[in-house]
Formats: structure tokens, C-alpha cells, sequence
């Protein structure tokens, strides 16, 4: 494993590097993955290499070894949630039957009491749409957490039912930063970018990649069952950068209809892998919600600048 990111460190002189593991539930692999991870870091700090890692989890696999692990290696933690009880408990079932809400939540709460912040990830559908503001106001901000709106993947989704939702959880987002909390940057909306200006959608094939178990390389984790990889890090020579200099596997990676958009570089065009003709198939949500979440951003730097004055 550590061959992969150590020949980018050592012919491209890259100075970070940061390791997503995904599943699944990656941490059921943990027993053997543990030695290959501190090897890793250790192969890439050697090497004059920041080391980064990031587990996506469900939180079902919660062991003193896991919770140990989390700490020693300082690990990022994505925390796939679907809202309230009623909707997380509609698709995150135990064989047994019974839903995952209240131990993923007591989970959660437990990450905090340890100090550790777990970031939330929330895909909005048609099935959970009506659970959002009660999910906000209830679960995300009392708790302080950084948390992510995503948009579902391969659904007819009511996106004018979205944006009126949306707007709710931003007016309670609203009075939580004039009750003097901070919620940007830790806040994303889907993939859009409001820190500095961007050209790309994402960095697939750029600045990342996505590593199946057999080697195969992708542009994304997206698009796995999509697209054939791009190469292969078990049975080429060639290192990631190279596949990604040469590859043709994801269209849509340059702004085609968005010229004289004036958020374009906050969206890029969107995610490369669902573009229609040379934009996002979202683009009429993204300019509904972008200005609220603009205005959003100001006001938080004026709350802080006034708190800061008092």
C-alpha cells in the first residue's frame, strides 16, 4: 500500500497526503488494515509527508480496539446518518430488524464526551426530505457538528420540495450563528465551494483518486460500476498521477454552459460524473441555495467581529 502515495511523494515532491477508507464498514477490516496504516504513515513522515486519515462509517462497529484506534492515529470520522429516527431507521436496518438511530446517536454522543467530533453526512432524498428541519434543529446544532447536505444519486428527487426544505434548516442555521456559534466552514452544501474560487467540480483525477480492492483506479468512488478504471496500481508501472495526467474516463471536467454564471466558480459546472451537456443537472438548486448560504457566511463574520468587540 504505502508504494502508492510514497512514489507520488518521492517523483512529485507532494508534501500531503490524505487516506479516505470507505466500505462497507471499514473499520470490520480493521484488524487487518491497522498494521498497514501505521506502516504507511510511518513510510510517508519518513519522507518528509503530512499523513491524513479519514474513516466513512456507520458507527455499528464501536470497539475499545476501534475507539483506541481513532485516537492514537487521530482519525477523521464521516458518519453517514439519514435523519431523524423515522427516516435513518427506514434504510439502515440491522439483520435483526431493527433500526440503528438510537445506538448510531448514543455513539455520536459518546465521540463527543471523548473529545472526538465526528462529521455528519446527509443524502437528501424524497425519503427523508420532510425529517430535515426536525434532524437540524434537533440532532445537528444543539450538538455543534459539522455536517454535509448531499444530494441522492440515481432518484427523480423533488428539488423544488429540496430548496423549500433547505431553506428551513438554513433559517434555524441562521439563528444558531446570531445566537453567536460558528457553522462555516465546518458546513457543505453538496459539492459547492464558497472558501475560494474553484475550476473543477472536484479533484478526481487531479488531486484524488479512488482505489478498489483488486488495484483498480478510478477517478471516483462514483463512478466504480460507471466507468472502466483508469489503471491499475497492482499491474502497471505507471503512478497515480500518471493515470490521472492521461485519462479520458470521466467527461465533463471543463465549465462548458457556465460562462456567464455568476457562481460558476463557486459550483464549477458540478460533480464531472452527472453533468448534461456541460452542467449540473442540479444547477437551478444550486442558484436558489447558493446566495442563502453566501449571505449566511456574512453574517457569521459580523456576529464574530461584534462578539469580538464587545
Amino acid at each position: 500500500l504505502e508504494q502508492v502515495p510514497l512514489r507520488a511523494v518521492q517523483e512529485q515532491g507532494i508534501k500531503s497526503v490524505k487516506l479516505r477508507v470507505a466500505g462497507g464498514e471499514p473499520f470490520l477490516m480493521l484488524k487487518k488494515l491497522k498494521n498497514e496504516l501505521l506502516h504507511l504513515r510511518n513510510v510517508l513522515q519518513q519522507a518528509g509527508c503530512q499523513f491524513g486519515l479519514n474513516f466513512l462509517t456507520n458507527l455499528t462497529v464501536f470497539t475499545p480496539e476501534v475507539l483506541e484506534f481513532i485516537q492514537d492515529f487521530n482519525v477523521g470520522l464521516g458518519v453517514s446518518m439519514d435523519g431523524t429516527k423515522e427516516s435513518h431507521d427506514k434504510t439502515r436496518i440491522f439483520p435483526n430488524g431493527t433500526g440503528s438511530y438510537d445506538m448510531t446517536v448514543e455513539r455520536v454522543d459518546q465521540l463527543l464526551e471523548m473529545g472526538i467530533r465526528p462529521y455528519i453526512m446527509i443524502v437528501c432524498s424524497n425519503q427523508n426530505l420532510e425529517d430535515l428541519v426536525a434532524f437540524t434543529r434537533d440532532f445537528l446544532l444543539p450538538r455543534k457538528l459539522g455536517f454535509r447536505y448531499s444530494i441522492v444519486r440515481g432518484e427523480d428527487l423533488d428539488e423544488q420540495r429540496l430548496v423549500e426544505v433547505l431553506k428551513q434548516c438554513y433559517a434555524l442555521i441562521e439563528a444558531h450563528i446570531e445566537a453567536g456559534n460558528k457553522v462555516f466552514p465546518q458546513h457543505r452544501l453538496f459539492d459547492l465551494n464558497f472558501g475560494y474560487p474553484i475550476l473543477n467540480g472536484c479533484g478526481a483525477a487531479r488531486s484524488s483518486y479512488s482505489l478498489y480492492v483488486n488495484g483498480d483506479v478510478y477517478t471516483c468512488q462514483t463512478v466504480h460500476h460507471t466507468h472502466e478504471p483508469i489503471g491499475n496500481i497492482m499491474t502497471e508501472d505507471r503512478s497515480l498521477i500518471q493515470m490521472g495526467q492521461e485519462q479520458t474516463a470521466l467527461p465533463g471536467l471543463k465549465l462548458v454552459r457556465c460562462d456567464d454564471c455568476q457562481f460558476r466558480y463557486m459550483c464549477a459546472g458540478g460533480c464531472p460524473s452527472v453533468k448534461i451537456d456541460g452542467r449540473s443537472p442540479h444547477c437551478e438548486t444550486f442558484k436558489q441555495l447558493m446566495p442563502v448560504v453566501l449571505r449566511l457566511i456574512g453574517k457569521q463574520k459580523l456576529v464574530q467581529w461584534q462578539l469580538r468587540q464587545a
